[in-house]
Order: C-alpha cells, then sequence, then structure tokens
C-alpha cells in the first residue's frame, strides 16, 4: 500500500527523483490558483500538494479505481486534509464510455495506474461512471481561475475532444502527463492550438517552449496556458 504521510516523496530512485521534481513545480503552480481538478489521484500526492499549498484552493480529485480512492481518503486523514480535497470515483472522457474498474482488497499488486482503456479480467468489478471535461468544469467554474492536471495514461485526447468549450471559456491552466506511448498526441496539439494554448515542457531549469507536444524521455508533465500575460510570474516561481 502507499501512503503519504506528510507529504513525505520517496527519492531514492531516478522515477521518483522525477517525480519529486514534478511535484515540487506543481506546488508553486498552486499557490497562484483558486481551484484545481487532479484527474486520476494515484493515491493523492499531487492532491495534498495542493491541498498544502494553496488552503484557500477548491480542490477535485478524481480516480477510476476504486482502491485507490479509498487509499486517498486514508492520505487525507493521515495529513488533516479531509475536508480540503473533493473526491469522484469518476473518470474523465467521451459520455458514452463503458469503464468497468478491477474491484478487489487492497493489497502490494494492486495496479496504481489504469487508463479508461483497460479491460477488466478480475471476477469482482465495478461500473465507474464516465463525465466529459465539458460536464464537469463549464457548471462550476466558468469565471474562476482553473488549474487542470491530467494524468490518464495515454488517453488524454478524449479528455480534450470533448472539453473544447472549457478550453474556449475558462481556458484553464494544464499541467499534462505526456508519454512515450501516448496516442492521438497530433489530435489534441492541433485542439489547444486551435484555442491558443502555448506548450511548454516542465523542466528542472525551468519551462522550455515547444511549437509541438513531443514526449520526453527524463520529463513527463507539461504546462499549457492560453494566458496572454504569461511569463515571468511563472518562470519566476519555477526556479
Amino acid at each position: 500500500m502507499q501512503y503519504c504521510k506528510k507529504i513525505l516523496l520517496d527519492a531514492r530512485n531516478q522515477r521518483a527523483r522525477r517525480g519529486l521534481d514534478s511535484a515540487q513545480s506543481i506546488r508553486k503552480f498552486i499557490k497562484i490558483l483558486k481551484c484545481c481538478s487532479r484527474y486520476r489521484g494515484k493515491f493523492g500526492p499531487l492532491s495534498l500538494v495542493a491541498a498544502k499549498s494553496n488552503p484557500d484552493a477548491e480542490i477535485i480529485a478524481f480516480d477510476i479505481l476504486p482502491e485507490a480512492y479509498h487509499i486517498l481518503i486514508d492520505n487525507l486523514i493521515l495529513n488533516n486534509s479531509l475536508g480540503k480535497v473533493e473526491i469522484q470515483l469518476t473518470g474523465v472522457g467521451p459520455k458514452e464510455k463503458v469503464f468497468y474498474a478491477p474491484f478487489n482488497n487492497i493489497s502490494s499488486e494492486m495496479p496504481t495506474a489504469l487508463s479508461l482503456d483497460y479491460k477488466a479480467i478480475s471476477s469482482h468489478q465495478v461500473r465507474v461512471p464516465i463525465k466529459t471535461l465539458d460536464e464537469i468544469c463549464i457548471p462550476r467554474f466558468v469565471g474562476k481561475k482553473l488549474c487542470i492536471k491530467i494524468d490518464v495514461e495515454g488517453t488524454e485526447a478524449d479528455i480534450f475532444k470533448y472539453g473544447c468549450d472549457t478550453l474556449a471559456i475558462i481556458k484553464p491552466d494544464i499541467i499534462c502527463e505526456v508519454i512515450p506511448s501516448a496516442r492521438q498526441i497530433e489530435i489534441y496539439d492541433k485542439i489547444l492550438e486551435g484555442c491558443s494554448y502555448r506548450k511548454y515542457l516542465i523542466t528542472n531549469d525551468g519551462l522550455k517552449r515547444f511549437d509541438k507536444i513531443k514526449p520526453d524521455i527524463r520529463y513527463k508533465d507539461w504546462f499549457f496556458t492560453a494566458k496572454n500575460d504569461f511569463g515571468i510570474e511563472i518562470e519566476e516561481l519555477l526556479k
């Protein structure tokens, strides 16, 4: 089981160090934001970082694994943050999508990350509701500052394709994991470009701008923004 006592992040190996780098960068972003939606909780480290960094922020964590949902609750209790993060056992993607999650006892064999393309083979399954990005954001966040952290194991295109109104009206800042195996990157790259978003890879040396999204071997998180006044403020926060 992966519990986060006082947000202690393990940096003993390269992958963990990359996660720590990402968490530190995201913590700095959250300090200047009012709302944060986190899709795929992974037991809550980044939701906890957001809650600790900006106590006034409205934070919502989405996950498609029932066991991860339960562990996230425990982590929030351990960190005295239960009332600071709203948790939803909900997937984000096409409205017509149907997803059945494995529903087993919590153990070391429990998967820590699944995409909506996963086909459960467990004899114990539970149907998880799916909402589009627009269904989540338009009724709730119009007129507010919003940051979205996306970590969906390669199905990002489905979020953006069904979130065009959110991108056009709310224009949220987006921190998005892009893995080498991600599919349809060119599709959501064009969607973001059509909504006047600029694309930056988050690195230890700050933000690096790219015209096109291209997966990086070391760094996985990208920052997408449509703000015209973006630049000095967030660049300074990342240094």
